[in-house]
């Protein structure tokens, strides 16, 4: 018997009627039987094919080819002009996630909602409802009103819907995984979760590596007809080769030798793993002797800055081994007029040890902070070794042997500080967060929430230097990467955050006490030439900055001040908008920190780019801001973004985005904001040097005994040049 197929096309045509003129829409309902007021456009064409059940089937062509259209018919939110499909089984689309989410209604109405329309019971959706809330990592917002939701929280809800239903078939168009971070991997496993089980599914991808490695057949889609179908390396290497000579035959075309990065946007076109030169997907490596290369290509929106990128080696467990970043290594990628480019890494006499290893690729932007695209693995080796060492690596080492000697077993010298027989200082790392934590409550008196604290030092190796007493933490000394503009050159610095000292410590307030051990060892083994990071800043209350000054750790180079203004009348402005901001004005948001950057160059300011409003403001796991984008009324040109907070008695202006000369309109948008949110006043802190461009009436000024810390350096041109405000603390 003769396995019914989970999805039959027969003969599909999908066209379209296009007008010239809205006014020949009603010519056309009027004497459209004595002629065509339109012009038909054919999206699909006598289309037919089969999918069997647990198929994972892939869609290649140009952009305007047919792939959406046809994922579109398959789901049932079009019909086709003629033909017939055919769908058994039900059907999960990751088309445009949340489209039917209402604002209005809270996160909890519309799980029930979108599960409903996806075809879900009601005891059905009850039994789910708590996976779909765990999953999208929002519980503490799932009674608000969606429209209160970033962009972020939006997809991470919608998705976990999406996918919580346990389709037969799952149709993904461009949304291979979503959000950022954390989530856009568990996305990715989950809808690897559902081809594990045997669901079939269909993607629509631009990126040939994945559908490559992904799909078992390929259909390849050109002016709504499919040219071919079959195994993807086959097919994929055909339609690339025709991509090829369409170029090589018009010079003058503007399509690029691989389909165009979108704006704003950059992805992986090529990934070849090879061993000893042999390529492959499964390859057989020695260790100790087999060079390990990984060539990539990847293509670009040119007019953003080159990307980078990023390969990881994976034990069994997915856990990562070893990594290499180009932007860590400090290469920068090339790419040609049309940002395409290449680029080989390669792993000498690889020193893993007997095991199977993952070979992951990640494409970055320049800063190697946001993650454009991924795979993993897209290949995996196979070490062999001689010899019985254990582990994962073999690490270079040398060996020195000597009797022991008289006074051998005295304790090593904490760094920074000669020697203690009562404090021990070392290192901190991740694996230490929940002693950490325990002191952060012993030291303020309150908790800090672990997500805060996992967010706050993401990315961070080690992420402070901490003291110990009889084997228990007394003193830690945190740090947080910022990337800044000093007199607009690029450059990373490290932001002190999180000093505290248990109150059983404070007592030793000398160069022999906690603090000074903590604080020495971070700011000696991290910061200044040939450290990590040229420089250092923090924003100690001016009692710890005498502290500092006098162990000689810190330097004054500046101090943070509040302004505050009386909200101003919400009548409506010819000269601007205001609309929520979200991921997607990165655009506006990149051009405006440029014009920002330079008209602070003679100044030290953190970097103010979409990333860092995302990772900063629209992802904070505890914290909920408000930031918008203020628009010319007509033009629709970006003219600056406020980030506030509502404290209810007061509205705070927590960091802006914009050139010098806006911030006069961005504060009178911001008191209108207060008006409207019953605020009795607005606030922002600055740092004094910066706060007469921010001089409009009725403001006024105070002190809030606030300084600004420099380490690393000595250079007394620092002093009075920072722009800093509340958003670049870690307290705010």
């Amino acid at each position: 018997m003769t396995a019914v197929p989970a999805i039959s096309a027969r003969g599909v045509c999908k066209s379209y009627q296009l007008y010239e003129r809205p006014s020949d829409r009603l010519r056309q309902m009027l004497w459209g039987r004595r002629r065509s007021y339109y012009r038909e456009f054919w999206a699909l064409r006598e289309t037919s094919f089969e999918v069997a059940r647990g198929e994972v089937l892939g869609l290649i062509g140009r952009n305007g080819a047919g792939k959406s259209t046809l994922l579109q018919l398959l789901c049932g939110t079009l019909e086709p002009s003629a033909g017939s499909i055919a769908v058994n089984g039900r059907v999960a689309a990751l088309l445009e996630l949340g489209a039917g989410f209402s604002p209005e209604f809270s996160g909890r109405e519309n799980v029930y909602l979108a599960a409903a329309v996806l075809g879900l019971k009601s005891s059905e959706i009850d039994a789910r409802f708590e996976q779909i809330v765990d999953f999208s990592g929002i519980r503490d917002f799932i009674d608000q009103p969606v429209k209160t939701y970033s962009s972020g929280m939006y997809v991470r809800l919608a998705f976990s819907v999406a996918t919580s239903v346990d389709p037969d078939i799952l149709v993904v168009d461009e949304a291979l995984s979503v959000g950022d971070g954390e989530f856009a991997r568990k996305s990715f496993d989950r809808i690897m979760g559902l081809k594990q089980a045997g669901k079939t599914i269909l993607i629509c991808s631009h990126s040939m590596f994945q559908i490559e490695s992904i799909c078992s057949r390929v259909l390849w889609l050109d002016h709504g007809r499919i040219v071919d179908s079959g195994d993807p390396a086959r097919v994929i290497k055909a339609y690339q080769a025709a991509i090829d000579r369409s170029a090589l035959a018009s010079p003058e075309a503007q399509q690029p030798l691989s389909p165009p990065a979108p704006k704003g946007h950059a992805r992986l076109t090529e990934v070849i793993v090879a061993a000893d030169g042999v390529a492959g997907k499964t390859l057989a490596a020695v260790s100790g002797k087999t060079d390990l290369s990984v060539e990539l290509a990847f293509v670009s929106d040119p007019q953003l800055p080159a990307p980078s990128v990023a390969v990881t080696l994976h034990g069994p467990d997915d856990r990562i081994l070893a990594s290499a970043g180009a932007w860590n290594d400090g290469v920068t990628l090339e790419r040609n007029a049309e940002g395409a480019g290449r680029a080989t890494l390669t792993f000498p006499r690889l020193p893993l040890l007997r095991g199977a290893y993952g070979v992951g690729v990640h494409l970055f932007c320049e800063r190697g902070l946001h993650n454009y695209e991924w795979a993993n693995p897209v290949a995996v080796v196979d070490v062999t070794q001689s010899g019985v060492e254990q582990g994962v690596a073999c690490l270079p080492r040398q060996w020195k042997v000597r009797a022991a000697a008289p006074g051998d077993s005295q304790p090593l010298p904490a760094p920074g500080s000669g020697r203690s027989e009562r404090w021990q200082a070392s290192w901190a790392s991740a694996a230490e967060e929940g002693d950490l934590l325990d002191l952060f409550r012993a030291a303020f008196g309150h908790d800090m929430p672990p997500a805060q604290w996992l967010w706050k030092y993401t990315g961070m190796d080690p992420i402070g230097s901490l003291v110990r007493e009889d084997g228990r933490i007394v003193a830690f000394y945190g740090g947080i990467a910022r990337p800044i503009r000093r007199f607009g050159g690029a450059e990373t610095a490290v932001q002190m955050v999180d000093v505290m000292v248990h109150p059983r410590a404070r007592g030793v307030l000398t160069r022999r006490g906690p603090f000074y051990f903590a604080a020495s060892a971070f700011i000696e083994g991290q910061v200044g030439p040939g450290h990590p990071y040229q420089i250092g800043f923090g924003f100690p209350s001016d009692k710890h900055m005498r502290l500092g000054e006098r162990l000689g750790l810190y330097r004054r180079v500046g101090e943070l001040m509040e302004l505050s203004w009386p909200p101003a009348r919400d009548l409506p402005r010819l000269g601007y908008r205001l609309r929520q901001y979200g991921a997607a004005e990165a655009r506006a948001a990149d051009a405006l920190w440029q014009r920002m950057a330079a008209d602070l160059g003679d100044a030290v300011v953190g970097v103010r780019d979409a990333a860092w409003l995302r990772h900063r403001y629209l992802e904070h796991p505890t914290a909920s801001y408000l930031p918008l984008l203020a628009t010319q009324r007509f033009s629709a040109a970006p003219l600056g973004i406020v980030v506030l907070r509502d404290k209810s008695e007061a509205l705070e202006l927590v960091d802006l985005v914009a050139p010098m000369a806006n911030i006069p309109l961005l504060v009178d948008a911001a008191r209108r904001v207060a008006q409207r949110l019953g605020n009795k006043r607005l606030t922002a802190w600055i740092s004094a040097s910066h706060s007469r461009l921010f001089e409009t009436p009725q403001m006024a000024r105070q002190a809030i005994n606030i300084a600004i810390a420099n380490t690393g350096t000595a250079d007394t041109g620092l002093d009075d040049r920072w722009w800093l405000m509340a958003g670049d603390t870690d307290f705010r």
